[in-house]
């Protein structure tokens, strides 16, 4: 049987297998803690000057505890993670004291022998190496192997990292740097180191702030606590790139008082939410250029956001966090449609004078009620409609229009400063891609005690706080209804009738709407003060003017013949009158619109004539003037005619220029001729209006045949027939052509020159006979006085003679 190994030494084995794990352990246990301390502090140190962002912390603290878990299992698992067998610790043993000389390691080695005859080995050499080795190994200390020094190193050290780690602990329970720090680093929370330098910029409840799209940003924070001399503004856009920029100072106050808001020169306002405190800290070092002031604004413009970004404040020794900038629409109007209802009186159905639909917008307004039928004729004339509305007092608008966005009001303002909040509703609605958003509409009614001359304005504000940058405006101006426009002529009279006359009026009507009624407004009176006089009205009952549409359009033509008969009128009386018409105004009417006023003297049949020869006389021998005229035509044709036999084949610019003279005066024979006629017609009226003639009287019927009806042939065909001749010698290609040409004309100006003399010739023959009946009518009438003299004479005599004798008068003494 082979000897075995003491119990003791088995022990002394087994505890140095535990001293070494203890040893490991402690000096891993003093590593790892060394490391979390260095951390830790590393930790403070980094986020107190540098303020880590929140990822970053998040960053730090994952590679931290990887870093602690490496230590850990390179320092602590893994040592421990292999076993120490006795052959090893027994070297170890030997290795440490000499004395053994091998006799521990070889004790141990043939313990493990079996079979000993097998192998060929003395059995008592083999006992007396394991007795020899029993008592060497009674004699020494195997923990002499571990460096024991080391050992209490590790523990002191692990000791002490403890101990600095307690009082980290104490820290974070009674101080507030370290509790703060403790709630950034550990916890991962938001609080902010106390700096010297705080800034205070405005934010909405989730820490953003809310810019208005496309706008200009006017950055702005209050600076507090040591101001430094400069603030930067650092931009971090998604693409990628970053700006930064300086701030303005805008005040410096060292008395502590609230200074004035920072100078805007325009631009975008964040959303109005309250102010909070992003930064406030008191660091033991502050900006060399720092000054000690209680607080001062700064400022700086960011043009035309579009893009969104975050930002920072930095400046002394703080700095903010990166804060999101949200861009958000400004509220709009997308669509819009306003109707002017017109007052009752004006018939008028109501019109969307103004509609608004942006292209990119494409919602269908699902359950939504139009003010007018979809597609109405007035909702398409609309759509190019004018913000001008013009509306007759009485009227009432109505407007309907739906936001971009929600809102939380809507408000209509007026130049005077009168505001009206508009009812909201809050609907969703799908666009074009199919998805349904949320959008507000409202309605506003301004009836006629509101409406008012000026512009008025639609502001609208969002669930951000943002209003509309620019406004929707429509002005409206009040159109008066005017009164109606009357315009009266005498047809075929002037201004002198005889008592039986008929008075042709032609009168004109018009007006915004309708005309309920016409008439005429006379007077007349005597030539003296003492004379009768009397007024009245005579009223167009022949027509309905509530039928006459064209009455506010073109105007409504109308002819009265008035008979002047029914109103007695004597010689020497004098008649003024005129046109007034009435509209259906019921607001501010009705309303009367009057003509021109017209005076007429009622004369004699005799002195009426002689009036109407007078002008004949006149208009003859103007007549007269222009058969002379002619003549002189003639004669510079003839001229024309000798010249072109010396020109070349063009046309020279003299005769060219002679040429065309002649043919505009040629031109004036003929308006002058129609003028003429016109007179004469004139005179023919006035002999059928005051019935001085029947109308198919002689005078009448010579005058139309043999005067006026030549004339306006003259004037509207011969003389047309002459200037057309006078332009085809003025384009003639050759001298012969053109001299032929301008013989012709000679001929037809002569042949004209005839047809003017035929007619002067009837003019001189009728003005004799008109001469000759006006004096057998006077005589006719001075017969009829001096026997109606004569009678009444002979009636006085004849009443004397019954009542009474007809004594003479005595004579004088």
């Amino acid at each position: 049987m082979t000897p075995k190994l003491s119990s003791q030494i088995e022990s002394k084995l087994r505890g140095l297998r535990r001293a070494v794990a203890s040893w490991l352990t402690l000096r891993g246990l003093s590593i790892v803690l060394l490391w979390l301390v260095v951390l830790l502090a590393l930790s403070f140190a980094i986020d107190w000057w540098f303020t880590l962002e929140k990822s970053q912390r998040v960053v730090s603290m994952v590679a931290a505890v990887a870093l602690l878990l490496y230590l850990a299992w390179r320092f602590i698992l893994y040592p421990l993670a292999f076993h120490l067998d006795d052959d090893t610790l027994a070297v170890r043993v030997e290795e440490r004291h000499g004395e053994l000389h091998d006799s521990l390691i070889s004790a141990l080695q043939f313990a493990r022998l079996k079979d000993l005859d097998k192998l060929g080995v003395s059995p008592q050499m083999v006992a007396a190496a394991i007795e020899q080795g029993n008592a060497d190994a009674d004699k020494v200390d195997f923990s002499d192997v571990l460096d024991r020094r080391a050992h209490r190193r590790h523990g002191l050290l692990a000791l002490l990292m403890v101990l600095m780690l307690g009082g980290a602990v104490a820290g974070v329970l009674t101080n507030d740097l370290m509790r703060i720090w403790f709630d950034r680093v550990i916890l991962f929370g938001d609080e902010r180191y106390p700096r010297n330098t705080q800034f205070q910029l405005t934010l909405n409840d989730k820490g953003e702030l809310i810019l208005p799209r496309g706008d200009d940003w006017d950055a702005a924070v209050k600076v507090t606590g040591i101001v430094p001399g400069t603030v930067y503004l650092d931009i971090d856009y998604r693409a990628g790139s970053d700006l930064t920029q300086l701030m303005i100072k805008q005040t410096d106050d060292k008395s502590g008082a609230r200074p004035g808001a920072p100078s805007r020169k325009g631009g975008a306002k964040p959303a109005q939410t309250p102010t909070a405190p992003v930064a406030a800290t008191t660091a033991s070092t502050a900006d060399a250029s720092a000054k000690p002031t209680a607080q001062a604004d700064f400022s700086a413009t960011v043009k035309n956001v579009i893009e969104p970004f975050r930002f920072r404040i930095r400046g002394g020794d703080n700095r903010t966090d990166w804060i999101q900038v949200a861009l958000v629409d400004r509220p709009t109007i997308e669509s819009f449609d306003l109707v002017l209802e017109h007052p009752q009186y004006t018939s008028r159905l109501p019109e969307t004078v103004w509609s608004l639909r942006p292209a990119s917008i494409a919602a269908s307004q699902s359950g939504s009620t139009e003010l007018l039928p979809p597609g109405s004729p007035a909702q398409r004339e609309a759509r190019t409609g004018s913000s001008s509305v013009y509306a007759l007092k009485g009227s009432t608008i109505r407007f309907k229009a739906s936001s971009n966005k929600p809102l939380v009001s809507a408000e209509l303002r007026n130049e005077k400063g009168v505001e009206t909040p508009l009812k909201l509703e809050n609907v969703k609605v799908k666009g074009a891609d199919g998805k349904e958003r949320a959008i507000t509409q409202f309605t506003a009614d301004i009836g006629p005690e509101q409406i008012t001359n000026g512009t008025y304005s639609i502001v609208l504000k969002d669930t951000d706080g943002l209003d509309s940058k620019r406004p929707t405006r429509f002005n409206v101006r009040i159109r008066p209804d005017k009164e109606p426009q009357v315009r009266a002529q005498l047809a075929g009279i002037s201004s002198m009738i005889v008592p039986e006359a008929r008075i042709p009026i032609a009168t004109n009507l018009r007006d915004d709407f309708a005309i309920t009624k016409a008439g005429i407004i006379y007077q007349w009176r005597g030539e003296s003060d003492a004379s009768p006089k009397g007024e009245g009205v005579v009223e167009f009952t022949e027509v309905k003017f509530n039928e006459q549409q064209a009455v506010t359009e073109k105007g409504f033509n109308y002819l009265y013949p008035w008979e002047v008969t029914p109103l007695k009128l004597t010689v020497g009386m004098h008649l003024t009158f005129l046109v007034e018409a009435t509209d259906n105004d019921t607001i501010d009417g009705p309303k009367t619109g009057k003509s021109a006023g017209f005076f007429v003297r009622v004369v004699e049949a005799n002195e009426l004539r002689d009036e109407l020869l007078r002008r004949e006389q006149e208009q003859r021998q103007e007549f007269e003037r222009l058969i002379k005229n002619q003549d002189d035509l003639i004669a510079e044709s003839r001229i024309a005619l000798t010249a072109n036999k010396t020109e070349s084949i063009n046309l020279s610019p003299a005769l060219r220029s002679q040429l065309m003279q002649v043919q505009k005066r040629q031109k004036l024979i003929g308006d002058r001729c129609l003028a003429i006629a016109k007179q004469y017609d004139q005179i023919g009226q006035e002999v059928s209006n005051n019935k001085l003639e029947a109308d198919d009287g002689p005078v009448q019927t010579r005058l139309y045949g043999k005067v006026i009806g030549p004339l306006e042939t003259i004037g509207n065909k011969s003389v047309n027939v002459v200037t057309a001749q006078i332009d085809k010698a003025r384009k003639a290609l050759d001298n012969a052509a053109r001299e032929q040409d301008i013989q012709e004309l000679i001929n037809l100006q002569s042949k004209l020159a005839l047809e003017l003399r035929d007619v002067l010739k009837f003019m001189v023959r009728w003005s004799n006979y008109q001469q000759a009946v006006n004096d057998l009518y006077a005589i006719l009438e001075t017969q009829g006085k001096v026997t109606r003299e004569t009678m009444e004479a002979h009636k006085a005599r004849l009443e004397r003679g019954i009542f009474g004798e007809d004594k003479p008068k005595p004579k004088n003494p």
